[in-house]
């Protein structure tokens, strides 16, 4: 728990590791633990060990469908949208009104290609900040211009500045990188929790390039050089 909120709330990599890592020393049979410690390790680019006790963790609790959600994360994380889908749908098996899954879901079949698939998971997604963000991005992809300016608006009023970085999400597929960034920047300076995506986020590739994008990695932490074990 020390971990998670050094992680996603005071947005500090760097302490976050410490905690995580001896949480897993402390409790390498605990199913909960070892979901938190994959989804930290695959966020922070530690993979193979994400992969490793993530399947540990769907052997000790096989009939938790937040279990296949995170399951689901990490194979979006590590680009592998195929197995994140057959995951995903084994969590709504288990809990069909789950948030976030439709969300994770539409991402998998966006960057597959499969575009009114994606818009039809967004559409299901019950938490509304990623609904809009996720038909924001689809409609601007599959050429609704207007639809996806719409969207990107009624984010802004309904929800303002405790959806940045879903603003940056958007922005940064708009084509906009200076106006992403400066999303993402007033997100970090306000905490917002959505910054400890920032690493492994399909979305935010176009922003990989850019120095202050560099830099908003560092002051997070996740310059951490990744294990191998």
């Amino acid at each position: 728990t020390l971990g998670w909120v050094l992680f996603n709330q005071a947005l500090d990599a760097r302490r976050a590791k410490v905690e995580f890592d001896r949480a897993r020393a402390l409790a390498p049979g605990d199913a909960d633990t070892l979901m938190a410690f994959a989804l930290f390790c695959a966020r922070t680019g530690r993979l193979d060990e994400a992969r490793r006790d993530m399947a540990r963790a769907l052997v000790l609790d096989p009939l938790n469908a937040s279990a296949f959600r995170i399951s689901g994360t990490i194979a979006i994380i590590a680009r592998d949208y195929e197995q994140a889908l057959g995951e995903l749908e084994r969590a709504l098996r288990l809990n069909p009104g789950m948030s976030i899954v439709n969300a994770f879901k539409g991402e998998a079949l966006f960057q597959l290609g499969r575009l009114p698939d994606a818009r039809a998971a967004y559409e299901a997604e019950p938490s509304p900040t990623f609904k809009l963000a996720g038909i924001a991005m689809t409609d601007w992809k599959m050429g609704s211009t207007s639809q996806a300016l719409a969207s990107l608006e009624a984010l802004r009023t309904q929800f303002g500045d405790s959806a940045l970085f879903q603003q940056g999400q958007i922005l940064a597929q708009f084509g906009e990188p200076d106006a992403a960034m400066d999303a993402l920047e007033r997100g970090y300076e306000q905490g917002d929790s959505g910054l400890a995506q920032l690493r492994s986020d399909s979305f935010l590739s176009p922003l990989h390039p850019l120095a202050r994008f560099q830099a908003l990695l560092s002051r997070i932490g996740f310059d951490l050089v990744p294990t191998t074990e």
